[in-house]
């Protein structure tokens, strides 16, 4: 049996030992999925990945059943029990927009339907968003909604003579229905919906003193918060919680001002993180270094993750480009933004390919790079170059531990020391190790020129959003006369994404979204499944405290997943019951010495563990 963690675990008293439970973005990331049909027995039909206990995430729609078509389908989330034009999000309803008071009328702006799908059955994934996140839907756990998928009519169909759109492919993604047409396809028939039903939101609680305050990583937030309105309306010991979501080094600053009672971090208190940012220790009782007690929750990863699409050859279909390989080298020009940065930088200089006069030439794409095809070899990429890579922009013990990687690898740290690639790419000379302290633990733009493309991202679900939505991190300068006004730019169009983004495994997996496979220190690339994130922790060596842990990046285990993460949580040491030991080969565990299961982003109060 694995070892999911080398720990000697705590019995924890109350609230605390209810913490334990937060077991969050999990080994595989996975979600449980629950079958849900369609209301129409007959005709067009249609499946969901999930039904129940939604949080904002994406599913996997199904469809079967519809008028043959070319990119005339659409899905859409719709308040109440059936959907109509003036209940589903994306319709061209023209009312005033009902988020923002006061609007003009006109279409809803900033709606998740998805257009552009094809074919008389076939699958996709879709956003599915709580109340909290679109107010106008209100769909919670006691407003019920559906998820619809509908045809899109032509402009000439009747009731007698229905028939779909010819829909283009250049204008798939943006085809927003009229109200009429959204009408009559359900007048028809040519539509079948589900109902899907959410967690409970923090708002159904009453208003009471928080017993247990929890504060620290951004992963471990989505379930934390689909936890809270469970929690308080149990008829059982109900409690009444928070979870802020911030950053591991947030967490462990809170906790130690009291204002928290409970930090979701990885790294321990006067960690590497805190001991380079100069965190001095708590004066409180039980929060000093040496008195807390650690409680480990999850195993998970770092990853690449990918939103990177395309149209297929025969022009019929959207593709899904598949998971890149990708070397340490490689992450690292993709984190210091080499690819397209002016000579002036040394960067991208290619030796024998100057032109006498003009800057050296220099590799403007991921997809140029003569090491990024040797990694992926017998494979093409889309046309469009990717935006630079989304990351986080504030202190994190994830950026730290990536970093961390990155000089762990002989040919990387090499290219951050300034020795340019085999085929002269070279480490733009504000990122090299004689200008920046490796590792790190804050992503800033360092670069002038890259000041509107290459932008760290504070939120991590700023992140998660630019990622779901393909929407790269930079903005456009709309000022004018010298005064700046910087606005995002828009999303990428249907079948022409193009975002990656270092993150959570948590996000691209409540997403749906790939990842990368990373090359690990045996020489092969591995994706983060269960199997590897185990073998990373399993070679990984455990601090101090026994519980946290630090990555071997120097294992030659060749099933090794190279970036794993275990989150643990940091509680005062007062008041603790003796701790209880058991080994893997314990036929029957302590229930609360038990290593945490792998469980969905959302699990519910009485079967998380």
């Amino acid at each position: 049996m694995p070892r999911l963690f080398r720990t000697r675990p705590w019995h924890l008293p109350g609230a605390l030992a209810a913490l334990l439970a937060l077991v969050l973005g999990a080994v595989t990331g996975g979600v449980v999925l629950h079958g849900a049909a369609s209301a129409a027995p007959t005709g067009p039909s249609i499946t969901l990945s999930q039904s129940t206990d939604l949080v904002n995430q994406r599913i996997t729609v199904s469809w079967s059943g519809f008028l043959p078509n070319q990119f005339a389908l659409g899905i859409y989330q719709c308040k109440g029990t059936v959907p109509t034009a003036k209940d589903c999000d994306g319709v061209n309803d023209l009312r005033p927009d009902p988020d923002k008071p006061g609007g003009v009328p006109g279409p809803v702006i900033g709606h998740q339907a998805r257009y552009g799908m094809t074919g008389s059955a076939g699958q996709a994934s879709f956003h599915v968003m709580p109340k909290a996140d679109r107010p106008y839907l209100g769909c919670d756990e006691d407003s019920p909604c559906v998820v619809a998928v509908v045809m899109r009519a032509a402009a000439t169909a009747t009731k007698d003579d229905f028939r779909p759109a010819n829909v283009s492919f250049a204008s798939a993604g943006a085809n927003m229905p009229l109200d009429k047409d959204f009408t009559l396809a359900l007048d028809v028939g040519q539509a079948a919906y589900a109902p899907v039903s959410f967690s409970p939101e923090p708002s159904s609680c009453t208003a009471n003193r928080a017993a247990l305050r929890v504060n620290g990583n951004s992963e471990h937030a989505t379930a934390g918060l689909s936890w809270l309105g469970a929690l308080c309306r149990r008829t059982t010991a109900p409690m009444t919680m928070t979870v802020s979501a911030s950053s591991s080094q947030d967490g462990r600053d809170a906790f130690r001002s009291g204002l928290f009672d409970a930090a979701i971090t990885s790294q321990p208190l006067g960690g590497p993180v805190d001991q380079a940012l100069g965190a001095q220790p708590s004066t409180l009782p039980g929060r000093k270094p040496d008195e807390v007690a650690y409680a480990p929750l999850t195993n998970s990863a770092i990853v690449v993750a990918m939103n990177v699409d395309r149209m297929s050859a025969d022009g019929t279909r959207l593709e899904v480009v598949e998971p890149f390989n990708l070397p340490p080298r490689l992450v690292a020009k993709l984190v210091t933004n080499a690819y397209g940065t002016s000579a002036r930088y040394a960067t991208g200089s290619r030796p024998g390919l100057e032109v006498p006069g003009l800057p050296p030439q220099y590799v403007h794409s991921l997809y140029d790079d003569p090491e990024f095809l040797a990694a992926n070899p017998g494979r093409t990429f889309p046309d469009l170059d990717l935006h630079p890579v989304v990351i986080r922009g504030v202190n994190d013990d994830t950026i730290h531990e990536l970093s961390r990687w990155l000089l762990a690898d002989p040919g990387t740290r090499d290219w951050l020391g300034g020795k340019a690639d085999e085929t002269g790419i070279a480490c733009p000379d504000v990122w090299r190790t004689n200008a920046v302290t490796y590792p790190f633990s804050l992503v800033v733009n360092r670069l002038e020129e890259s000041e509107l493309s290459y932008r760290p991202v504070s939120s991590y679900w700023t992140i998660v959003d630019n990622l779901e939505n393909a929407q790269g991190p930079e903005v456009r300068d709309q000022g004018q006369a010298g005064t700046p006004d910087l606005k995002p730019i828009a999303p990428d169009a249907f079948g022409a994404h193009r975002v990656l983004a270092i993150t959570s495994l948590e996000a691209a997996t409540r997403m749906q979204l790939s990842v990368a496979k990373l090359r690990n220190a045996a020489g092969q690339f591995v994706a983060p499944t269960t199997a590897s994130v185990t073998a990373g922790v399993a070679a990984a060596t455990p601090g101090p405290d026994g519980v946290t842990l630090s990555n071997d990046f120097a294992s030659k285990d060749p099933a090794v997943y190279p970036l794993v993460t275990t989150d643990v949580a940091v509680v005062p040491g007062k008041n603790l019951t003796q701790p209880t030991r058991w080994t893997p080969t314990s036929p029957t565990p302590p229930a609360t010495a038990r290593s945490p299961a792998p469980a969905s982003a959302n699990c519910r109060p009485d079967t998380c563990r």
